[in-house]
């Protein structure tokens, strides 16, 4: 147990300063300890955390596999709360994947158990990824509304991430209606709060919408000024984490 939550700090602190394939070894190896020591719990949330990492390298079908793994492990456990979290991740995965119609139902499902449980925060992304799936799947209106109450829960617990993620989901959905001033405005606020809080795949997916807005609008000259803005954040981040912004930069938003 102290060896696997010693190799779990070493996989954060891997993460987060830019090493994914270190982190992606090390949280294979958490799961592994888990196993073998019968912790199910710690199994699924390792191999989710796995997942999540092989996403951000762009190594989808094998972070798919391993949301997939983290599910089933967390099922059989009967595990609501890692399942949930799974569940959600694997919406953003899928949306990644242009597959809105699949991260629809995973959201719903994570939503769903988020709930039965009691987790706000996982509540708040799942609604957000339904959001944007709803938005995908041209029910701009019902992902408005996802995202409003993903907004409450967001500026309720303080999390900025949530609430940057949220109000872009706004401003897409405000987009698709072709209300561009609200769309702009909107993403305008989730890019403050996103350089502010040290967001970087926010603020280029604020940065894509402002000029995805721009360009509705009619204003060329500031459309590109917005995409190239955009295009250099992407540039000017580490290796490791362009594949993963490019996502957001070329993606769905």
């Amino acid at each position: 147990m102290e060896a696997r939550e010693a190799l779990n700090g070493l996989a954060i602190v891997a993460a987060q300063q830019g090493r994914p394939a270190e982190a992606s070894a090390l949280f294979r190896r958490c799961a592994e300890l888990a196993a073998e020591s019968g912790d199910l719990v710690g199994q699924a949330l390792s191999l989710d955390n796995v997942a999540i990492v092989e996403h951000r390298l762009g190594n989808f079908a094998e972070a798919l596999r391993h949301h997939q793994l983290a599910q089933g492990v967390a099922e059989r456990a009967g595990a609501d709360a890692p399942r949930a979290l799974s569940l959600v991740n694997t919406a953003t995965l899928q949306l990644t994947l242009g597959d809105p119609e699949a991260a629809l139902a995973s959201a719903e499902e994570g939503v769903r158990l988020a709930e039965q449980v009691g987790h706000d925060p996982v509540r708040g992304y799942g609604l957000t990824a339904g959001g944007r799936a709803l938005v995908g799947l041209g029910r701009p209106l019902d992902g408005i509304a996802h995202h409003d109450t993903a907004l409450e829960i967001a500026r309720r617990s303080g999390d900025r991430l949530l609430e940057a993620s949220a109000l872009c989901g706004v401003a897409s959905a405000r987009l698709a209606l072709a209300e561009h001033a609200a769309a702009r405005d909107g993403f305008a606020r989730a890019e403050e709060i996103a350089v502010a809080a040290g967001l970087l795949p926010e603020q280029v997916r604020a940065r894509r919408g402002l000029a995805d807005t721009a360009a509705a609008a009619g204003d060329d000259a500031a459309a590109a000024a917005h995409l190239a803005g955009a295009r250099e954040l992407v540039e000017a981040a580490p290796e490791t984490e362009q594949v993963y912004l490019r996502a957001w930069l070329d993606g769905p938003g």
